[in-house]
């Protein structure tokens, strides 16, 4: 018995150095640091180890929490597509400086701006390296970086496309009074109907705080909008209704509605997760980006 759980024990341990080899042979990173402002940023450029350069790069944008970079680990994925990703510690967290905020109505304009210009100076930092191809620069992030994402794309011309992972297009006060309909938690809506908080979201007429229509009205970079229905931090329906009513005549914007997914994009009642990657990947083929 000792034998076998000694054995089992080993192999995992191979199986483990494996893994880790494997990935260093397909992936090789360097840390860097580049300044937004006054304040340095620190981060990680991950690149395919087996491909020629310059690469298609992505750039990912921190939602509203507190993660580091190493947290975002999980983009590298998109490495196997030929490009290569840029993460950085948010201001104020992990290694880089400045100070950290949560969002609020009072301060969401200006914080939001400054996050995005954390983004664009990102980019920036990326025209600069030789390994990076400067035509093929795009942001890609997930819930809040959807109000950050579009600030940066307006201000740094460089950004050719942006990938929104349940990122709100609507205001801030339309969010966060959604989020309090809904209990912003795991699981299906509790206390009211998905109807009734629809049709109270309808007849909101709270503060709008940040309101991202006008920067998405003026960006034209093509840009890809994934949401789940199922959604109780932010509305899908209504930031639905906003990009159709935007999208137009020069516009190069699609939308991907997954039936069951919640925030995470993933299914409300089972927990799985729902394969959103094969939609991105389609769509950075259809645009020319890999």
């Amino acid at each position: 018995m000792k034998n076998s759980i000694l054995i089992w024990f080993i192999l995992i341990c191979l199986a483990f150095c494996l893994l880790v080899f494997a990935k260093q042979l397909v992936i090789k990173t360097k840390e860097v640091k580049f300044q937004s402002g006054e304040v340095q940023l620190v981060g990680t450029l991950a690149m395919p180890r087996l491909k020629k350069a310059p690469f298609p790069t992505v750039v990912i944008v921190h939602g509203s929490g507190t993660d580091t970079r190493k947290k975002h680990r999980g983009y590298w994925r998109l490495i196997s597509q030929g490009l290569a990703v840029l993460t950085y510690d948010k201001r104020g967290i992990g290694e880089s400086g400045g100070t950290y905020q949560s969002l609020s109505m009072a301060n969401a304009e200006h914080l939001l701006q400054t996050l995005a210009n954390d983004a664009a100076a990102a980019v920036d930092f990326l025209k600069k390296q030789p390994q990076i191809d400067i035509n093929r620069i795009g942001l890609l992030g997930g819930s809040q970086a959807g109000w950050v994402m579009p600030l940066a794309a307006h201000q740094n011309k460089s950004i050719s496309f942006l990938v929104s992972i349940s990122g709100p297009a609507v205001t801030f006060g339309q969010e966060d009074y959604y989020s309090q309909l809904t209990g912003d938690s795991p699981g299906p809506f509790s206390g009211l109907t998905e109807n009734q908080i629809d049709s109270m979201l309808d007849t909101y007429n709270g503060p709008s705080g940040y309101d991202p229509r006008p920067i998405l009205e003026q960006i034209n970079i093509p840009s890809f909008w994934l949401l789940g229905e199922k959604d109780r931090s932010v509305p899908t329906r209504k930031s639905v209704e906003v990009l159709n009513e935007i999208n137009g005549p020069g516009k190069s914007l699609k939308i991907k509605v997954y039936p069951r997914g919640e925030h995470s994009i993933k299914d409300y009642q089972t927990g799985r997760r729902i394969n959103y990657w094969k939609d991105i990947y389609l769509w950075l083929s259809e645009i020319k980006i890999i």
